[in-house]
């Protein structure tokens, strides 16, 4: 009897908080990773259009 109830809490509300849990984690870590990259892309571009009108203006004025 003892043993089901200890069965039951393992399978059952330890199994479902370690779920959830690891739910968050992996979703928070792959939040963080597609963040990262899309504020490089941003990064990268806006480097590309600096130089790019920095190259035009200098073009121009020559």
């Amino acid at each position: 009897m003892l043993e089901d109830i200890f069965e039951f809490i393992l399978k059952y509300v330890i199994g479902f908080i370690f779920s959830v849990i690891r739910y968050l984690v992996i979703d928070i870590i792959i939040e963080c990773i597609i963040e990262g990259v899309i504020n490089g892309i941003r990064s990268l571009r806006d480097k590309i259009r600096d130089k790019w009108r920095n190259w035009r203006e200098r073009r121009y004025w020559r």
